[in-house]
This record gives structure tokens, C-alpha cells and sequence, in this order.
């Protein structure tokens, strides 16, 4: 008898135990969303939207307004040069004005947006900025760009004041780009995100019928979604919780980014960069949305932060 009684208040414990964590789980993401509602109906934002025209193609100085987004190319030496590795990442300079012989802009930059200014001046129908930023960011340095008349791709140099960054002679190009919340038109589909610095070694095997036996192998999986992320439009669609509570980790994952994606949000890790940089619509603009948030988004959110931890990861193979 003493027995089940020692085992029932411990059990009873448990659940207490359980219901408090589960409680103040549930608190700090109602928290963190009010927080994020909060500073929405504020109308705080780090970088307010600039004025641009939609030409393409440049024929007037007024047409180098705007979102210019093109891949960036390095190589960080910090470790050696036995372990560098090329690496590429979306990169938006957004030029907002210009004043006779003057520039300024942003660079928008794996989560960071940085102000530039400089010269700016128009030479034999090209156009010509050398712009430095004005504070401190570990991908800080000067851009040089061109671009001619009757054209539409800008050429662009990047100097970084990191000496162990290191940057290829041809440089990279960028495109302008105009930003439009679209949510119905900015579907998530036919792509996969993969994470591949995250995986796992699974032992696997196939009979062999010549030599008569199993052959085992080693095999990596990656972590990776699922066909589900193109089930729902996490910006226009509510999410309930038999939708979620199915989700991988993988998928809640990018489900929740997604909403940040439609707005412009310039994301820090590179994988998430790639991944969205395959869709049209995906145009970095800024390091802070949550102003533009709206509250089918943030409830989505919520609910999703609620299952992200929890969540089980689903693992693939993939071919690098």
C-alpha cells in the first residue's frame, strides 16, 4: 500500500512538473509574439521603405532608385587557407538618393543593413557610385558600381576592409529589383531546403545477386523538409494545430520564415537566403518587418514557435 502511494504522488508530481514547463513554454511565445505585436502597431522599423520607380531599365538618373540584389562571392581566409571555402550570399545595395555629386544608400547584407554614401557622377552615358559604408560590420568595406544607359544590370566591386575576405577580380552583378507584398502570388512550392550542416550517418545495405549477399554501406543524410511546406500560405491561411503538430522541424521551420521572406527580411544564415533566393517574389529590403506583420501572420507565428522544438527532424539523401 505504501508503495502505490509513493508511486501516485509521484506521479502526481510529474504532471505538475509537466504542467508548469508547459505553461511557461506557452507564456514566453505568448510573450515574445505580444512583443512582436506590440512593436508592429508601433510602426517601429531600422529601415524605412525608399520611393522607386518600377524602370528596369535605366534611362534618367531617377531610375537608379531603388533595390538592386545580386549574389556576392568570397572566400574568409581567417582559418587558413587549408580550409577556406567559397561562399555566396544574396546581397541588396539599396541606393535612395542622389544629390549632384553625391550618393547615398544601404548595403542589406545576411541580416545586417549598414549605410553607404559617396561619389556618384555620369560620365559618356554610365553611371558611377563609390560608395564606403559609415559604420562597422564585419562585411564592411567600399562598393564600387556602374551601370550604362539602356540597361538593366549594374556591375559592382567589393573592397572589404576585412583582410581575410578575399574577392574574385570579375566582381558580381546586380539587378534592380521592386518589392511588392504579394502574399497570394508568393507561394512556397517545388523547392527543397536542405541543411547541409546538418546530417547523420545511417548504415544501409542492397543484396548483391552475383556475389550472393548483402553489401552494407554508409550513407549521410541530410536534415530537410517535407512536402507539407507547400500544403498551406502561412501569410493568408490560419494554421490550427492538427496542420502543425504533423509539421517536421525542417518544415515549421521554413512555414514560419516564409512570413518573413513575403516582407523583404534579409536573413543571416546563408541557407535560408538560398533557399528563398530561388523564388521571384523573395526581394531582401530590410533587417526589421515586424511592423508590417499582420495578425494572421503573428498568430501563425505563435503557434508555430509553440511546436518548433519539439518538432521531430526528418532527414533525407542528397547529392552534393
Amino acid at each position: 500500500m505504501k508503495n502505490v502511494i509513493i508511486a501516485s504522488l509521484s506521479i502526481l508530481i510529474a504532471l505538475f512538473i509537466l504542467q508548469r514547463c508547459t505553461t511557461a513554454t506557452g507564456k514566453n511565445e505568448s510573450q515574445l509574439v505580444d512583443k512582436m505585436r506590440a512593436k508592429r502597431d508601433s510602426a517601429l522599423k531600422l529601415l524605412k521603405p525608399v520611393f522607386a520607380n518600377e524602370n528596369l531599365i535605366i534611362t534618367t538618373k531617377e531610375d537608379l532608385i531603388g533595390n538592386w540584389t545580386g549574389y556576392l562571392s568570397f572566400s574568409d581566409t581567417s582559418k587558413g587557407w587549408e580550409n577556406v571555402e567559397d561562399e555566396w550570399d544574396l546581397i541588396s545595395i539599396r541606393i535612395d538618393s542622389i544629390r549632384e555629386d553625391s550618393a547615398f544608400a544601404y548595403s542589406i547584407f545576411r541580416g545586417q543593413a549598414h549605410p553607404l554614401n559617396g561619389k556618384y557622377e555620369e560620365l559618356a552615358g554610365v553611371y558611377f557610385f563609390d560608395l564606403k559604408h559609415q559604420t562597422k560590420g564585419p562585411y564592411n568595406g567600399v562598393f564600387q558600381l556602374s551601370i550604362s544607359n539602356q540597361k538593366d544590370k549594374m556591375a559592382g566591386l567589393w573592397i572589404p576592409n576585412n583582410a581575410m575576405l578575399q574577392t574574385y577580380d570579375d566582381g558580381f552583378n546586380l539587378r534592380k529589383r521592386v518589392f511588392n507584398y504579394d502574399p497570394i502570388n508568393q507561394p512556397i512550392d517545388t523547392t527543397v531546403y536542405i541543411d547541409w550542416n546538418k546530417f547523420k550517418v545511417d548504415s544501409v545495405s542492397y543484396y548483391d545477386e552475383d556475389e550472393k549477399k548483402d553489401i552494407f554501406y554508409e550513407e549521410e543524410m541530410y536534415l530537410a523538409t517535407t512536402e507539407k511546406i507547400y500544403a498551406k500560405n502561412a501569410s493568408i491561411e490560419l494554421l490550427d494545430k492538427a496542420f502543425v503538430e504533423n509539421l517536421t522541424k525542417a518544415d515549421i521551420f521554413i512555414i514560419r520564415n516564409s512570413i518573413y521572406a513575403r516582407h523583404g527580411y534579409a536573413f543571416e544564415y546563408p541557407s535560408l537566403t538560398a533557399f528563398f533566393g530561388e523564388f521571384d517574389w523573395y526581394v531582401p529590403i530590410s533587417t526589421d518587418i515586424t511592423a508590417n506583420l499582420t495578425d494572421i501572420e503573428l498568430k501563425n507565428i505563435e503557434i508555430l514557435l509553440r511546436y518548433e522544438d519539439y518538432a521531430k527532424e526528418y532527414y533525407d539523401v542528397f547529392g552534393r
